[in-house]
């Protein structure tokens, strides 16, 4: 910047023609104001009231105020008397801004400012105009978004705005859109399928429970994840971690599950297709299992595996010793409930006994509180509320029809023990189901015991979707021969009770119960339930019909063939027997 030659600070007289050059733009002395309009950084110009001036000569006079005042100056019209160009702002100026009792703004340039509000907040603001109105889109808050970002930001909207598009509009979708995938996961979607579909379809409890464990498998790794942005690669490696713990058939189901989450999101307006249904063949199929036969010390230990973990009776027999006292029936509704819960909170077992049993009850009680007083009753008042407590859902058998045999008698404790009560059933060493059993409705009315897990090598085993089913049409179809049996021996002349007796050599190993025979805790299916759920896994795994269907019809020929030769009609020649 040149130096200003100013001739009063030199010392010199007043004279009338002393010249004054400047190498910058200098505001010019204008007596009708004093007010400087704006200052730009760019040209170090200074305008008065939007003209731009600059200073050539400038003759000093005194002043009437006392000093010098005055000098010649030439208009001229700069940018072609544009306005003066905006300041704009700097990190250190906005760092300065104090807030004040009401919200005030400073400009940086092309609609965006910067707003302080009494609180103390310093927020950024564009404004702009769209279709004639007016608005301001939110940049964000100072310091976390610095000048520099702001601009950023601004540039950014600017350009929305000049394609055509409304910057707020547009951030309005976006965060609709965030808000519904957000609530929109693949594990938001899934709770709400078990809800609303499984849940409100009635659903056996032991059904919805699987639902949501597969669904906690599957929700570390795309659980969180819009489902609408789920691919078949994604869910492919989901289920890859499972393979590679070994559960082949629970990756399987876990893929089966998906799709149904998936149609059920596609039947919602919330998803466009099911990636799961491109993954069918692709995950690896478990094989069967194949034991070699066992030597008689090898059944026997393997026996008693699986009796220490309660997954079987030890070849047909459990006992177990409780150590409080027995309660009569009569005792009242109150005790016998309390009794009941207190002796299957003892029972570690893991089974249903399905077949025929016999019951053995010993009590050890005080002969004298026996002989001499009221406070015990009759050995048959025990044995009613011991079997009510040991059938149901958490007990040992289904119900009191499956106690072929019964045997209950006291012992004198002697003092030296308190009164308590020991209890053994004995059945058939294969007769018997792992917890939980469902019953399903079958073709000749009775509803029959079934579970999902298998007793294997002294450990439970899940059965596949396959077997299940393949195990319930058997059961159905079996069900169905025996009906038509019956009928076949009532038009041979049979009555009733021969009918029924001759059509138990074909009866199924598992035994029916009447519906009012079954404990209310436990989950039923009717024909149609069970049916519709096989439909529906067929139309899943068309595949796999083939095979099941061979089984079945097999077995149903070989059952007619035994129902024939008990009703006297020998097949011909030409049929094999």
């Amino acid at each position: 910047m040149a130096e200003l030659v100013d001739a009063l600070a030199s010392g010199a007289s007043i004279r009338k023609d002393v010249e004054v050059r400047v190498l910058f733009w200098a505001p010019t002395l204008c007596f009708s104001t004093s007010q400087i309009a704006c200052k730009s950084l760019e040209n170090r110009a200074f305008a008065i009231h939007g003209c731009f001036r600059t200073i050539l000569v400038m003759p000093p006079k005194p002043s009437q105020n006392g000093g010098m005042e005055g000098g010649i100056c030439r208009p001229m019209p700069l940018l072609a008397q544009c306005r003066c160009p905006q300041m704009t702002l700097t990190a250190a100026e906005i760092k300065g801004f104090k807030p004040a009792a009401k919200a005030y703004k400073r400009a940086d340039g092309k609609g965006l400012y910067i707003e302080i509000v009494p609180s103390g907040s310093k927020l950024w603001r564009w404004k702009y105009r769209v279709g004639g109105k007016e608005k301001r889109l939110a940049l964000g808050a100072w310091p976390e978004t610095s000048l520099a970002k702001a601009r950023e930001l601004r540039d950014e909207a600017r350009k929305q705005l000049n394609e055509g598009e409304d910057p707020a509009l547009r951030r309005k979708k976006a965060k609709a859109t965030a808000q519904f995938e957000a609530v929109n996961t693949f594990a938001a979607i899934g709770a709400e399928y078990i809800e609303k579909k499984m849940v409100a379809e009635g659903r056996a409890k032991r059904t919805i429970e699987k639902a949501r464990w597969h669904l906690d498998l599957l929700s570390p790794a795309i659980g969180k994840m819009p489902i609408s942005d789920v691919d078949p690669q994604m869910l492919l490696a989901a289920l890859r971690k499972l393979e590679a713990r070994g559960t082949y058939e629970t990756a399987k189901k876990c893929r089966g599950f998906a799709s149904r989450v998936f149609r059920f999101a596609v039947w919602t307006g919330r998803a466009e297709h099911d990636p799961a249904a491109a993954l069918k063949g692709a995950l690896t199929t478990p094989k069967a299992k194949h034991y070699a036969a066992m030597h008689s010390e090898d059944a026997i230990d393997q026996e008693r595996k699986g009796a220490d973990a309660g997954l079987n009776p030890m070849f047909g027999d459990w006992q177990q010793r409780f150590d409080f006292a027995p309660v009569p029936y009569p005792k009242g509704g109150t005790a016998r409930q309390a009794f009941r819960e207190a002796i299957q909170a003892e029972l570690r077992n893991k089974f249903f006994y399905s077949g025929e049993i016999r019951l053995d009850i010993v009590l050890y009680l005080d002969v004298q509180t026996v002989l001499e007083t009221d406070e015990t009753a009759d050995v048959d008042n025990y044995s009613k509320a011991i079997s009510d407590a040991l059938k149901g859902p958490e007990g040992l058998f289904f119900d009191d029809t499956q106690i072929q045999a019964l045997s209950i008698y006291w012992l004198d404790c002697n003092g030296r023990e308190k009164p308590h009560f020991e209890i053994s059933i004995s059945g058939s060493p294969d007769d018997f189901m792992l917890k939980p059993c469902e019953f399903h409705e079958m073709a000749d009315g009775l509803w029959y015991p079934h579970s999902r897990l298998m007793w294997t090598d002294g450990q439970e085993d899940e059965q596949s979707d396959r077997n299940h089913f393949a195990g319930l049409l058997t059961l159905d179809m079996m069900a169905r021969v025996k009906k038509e049996a019956r009928h076949l021996f009532r038009q041979e002349g049979l009555n009733r009770l021969q009918a029924y007796q001759r059509s138990k050599h074909i009866e199924s190993s598992a035994r029916g119960f009447h519906r009012s025979r079954i404990d209310d805790g436990f989950c039923v299916y009717t024909s149609k339930e069970w049916k519709g759920c096989f439909e529906r896994w067929k139309h899943e795994n068309a595949d796999e019909i083939a095979p099941i269907e061979e089984l079945v019809d097999v077995a149903r020929q070989n059952y007619k063939k035994m129902a024939g030769l008990l009703a006297g009609k020998f097949p011909s020649d030409g049929e094999e027997q």
